[in-house]
């Protein structure tokens, strides 16, 4: 069996409706048909247990020829280059199976930047500006080479320091031959939809750009390799990898055991423009009391305060009026300002690539919008609202950990909508971030009628050269007034899909208008 389509192997089981890297039939394209899978394992496994590549077959076929050829026609020449191609591979298969047996008690690691954030499409598609997108994102500044780990949220940083994966103890290998890790894996993004990704990284000699010289390393000292690995939609990774040795010429080809698998969950990419955050600080107050019972109320000392009342200290009896005896109250008398925001992820069971897009950009957003909170307002408890759940986010270390669940996170039916019932009655502001593909979001905006509510709306938007394809305004669903909403505001956010925010604007008509 191929090594790396090991079931149940890696960091984290399969989720519900993932599958293997063999997997063709909940693939995204319509020609990955199961002949079409088993001929690519059957040249994933020819490929990983035979060392000549297709350059050295090819090298060994016209050997053979020559030799065949030569020997027949009593063709001094074709023997000698007959000899020699096969000598040369000879030398070159010798050395590398040496190579092999030796680097076998060598270990590998794999370190996982934590967390994984998908690539800017935008930002990779126009590399001839030659300036690297900075992208405010918390989760990218931690993991800055240059910021330490406990940095400020939301600070921009460049996006070629993120992802960054290494592979140490790489063993140093003599001339002619390199050291490459090859990754492949599949991306479930959603419950059906799994794309196939994979990325080949080789030994970079930085020595020089460090300003060590080369000559005083030993040569038996483990190296390391760097790279980055191209995901562009959020959701979870299920990969192995596994270092391989070649030559320069390209004749041939060995894989060195051990294979590492992986699993992780990928966050959406970073939008490079920051969300509008508005909030009225006269909604939301809610007050959070701590009940105590009896026998938890204890008794303290401490400084005497003027102004304290007189059923609360014995002044009489004490001979010491600087510490007095008080109790605490069974109430924490305090106020906490809830933040409550929607994440309507309601659209079709199957999904297409620009529904995918278009949930990936929401969750973006979603993403930006509670640390753009967490930052501004660390005091605020947001209470976020999904189909599946309901959460309350009072530290950083809860936002993180809802973050890398919401990259799971797929297209769910209407009919499990029940969750945001309560929101339709709630005073104070609610924050809603859906998509295009959502049928009841109109239902659910009219049902809050006056009261106030802020409206994130994704839907995929496509641009070719010389012609546009797209709508400006959404409707939901049938049952929505085309004037409802209108667009305010155009977020580009890659060369070929542009999701856009689209903001509730009231349209001036005869009856009062609601404001959204």
């Amino acid at each position: 069996m191929y090594p790396w389509n090991k079931p149940g192997v890696g960091t984290r089981a399969y989720p519900k409706g993932g599958s293997s890297l063999t997997d063709a039939k909940t693939s995204l394209y319509p020609f990955a048909f199961p002949l079409f899978a088993k001929a690519r394992t059957v040249y994933r496994t020819l490929r990983f247990h035979i060392p000549l590549t297709l350059q050295g077959t090819l090298t060994l076929c016209l050997a053979l020829y020559l030799l065949i050829h030569g020997l027949a026609n009593r063709n001094a020449y074709e023997i000698l280059l007959g000899l020699l191609f096969s000598l040369f591979l000879a030398i070159l298969l010798g050395v590398g199976y040496v190579l092999r047996r030796t680097c076998r008690a060598l270990t590998p690691t794999w370190e996982i930047p934590n967390p994984v954030c998908a690539v800017d499409l935008a930002a990779s598609h126009f590399p001839a500006s030659g300036k690297p997108a900075n992208v405010p994102h918390r989760a990218l500044g931690n993991r800055a080479e240059d910021k330490p780990a406990n940095s400020s949220l939301l600070e921009p940083v460049t996006l070629t320091q993120a992802n960054l994966h290494r592979i140490g103890v790489i063993p140093r290998v003599p001339p002619f031959f390199r050291v490459h890790f090859e990754v492949q894996g599949t991306l479930t993004v959603g419950q059906r939809g799994v794309v196939f990704h994979a990325a080949d990284w080789s030994l970079r000699p930085d020595d020089h750009r460090q300003g060590i010289s080369p000559v005083s390393r030993q040569v038996t000292e483990p190296q390391e390799i760097t790279g980055t690995l191209p995901l562009h939609l959020g959701g979870e990774f299920q990969g192995a990898g596994c270092r391989t040795l070649r030559d320069i010429f390209g004749m041939v080809r060995y894989h060195l055991p051990p294979v590492l698998h992986r699993s992780f969950p990928v966050l959406p990419a970073p939008s490079r423009k920051r969300i509008q955050l508005r909030l009225d600080p006269s909604l939301g107050l809610e007050e959070k009391r701590t009940l105590r019972s009896a026998d938890e109320e204890r008794y303290f000392m401490r400084e005497y305060a003027p102004g304290d009342r007189f059923r609360d200290i014995n002044w009489k009896t004490s001979s010491r009026l600087a510490f007095l005896v008080t109790r605490i109250a069974p109430q924490a008398q305090e106020k906490t300002r809830i933040l409550p925001v929607a994440f309507r992820c309601f659209g079709p069971v199957k999904p297409d690539l620009w529904g995918l897009w278009a949930l990936d950009r929401c969750k973006a957003w979603l993403i930006q919008f509670l640390w753009t909170v967490r930052k501004e307002h660390p005091e605020f408890i947001l209470r976020v609202t999904t189909p599946l759940l309901e959460k309350e986010l009072a530290t950083d270390q809860e936002t993180e950990r809802f973050c890398e669940e919401l990259a799971g996170y797929s297209f769910h039916s209407l009919s499990e909508n029940g969750k945001f019932t309560y929101l339709l009655s709630t005073p104070e502001e609610v924050f809603v971030f859906s998509t295009a593909y959502d049928g009841g979001l109109s239902r659910f905006v009219g049902g809050r009628f006056d009261l106030p509510t802020h409206l994130y709306v994704t839907t995929p938007f496509r641009r070719f050269p010389g012609r546009v394809y797209g709508k400006n305004r959404i409707a939901p669903s049938p049952s929505l007034e085309s004037s409802r909403f209108s667009l305010r505001e155009c977020l580009r956010e890659g060369a070929i899909l542009f999701p856009r925010l689209l903001l509730p604007i009231p349209v001036p008509s005869a009856s009062p208008p609601r404001p959204l």
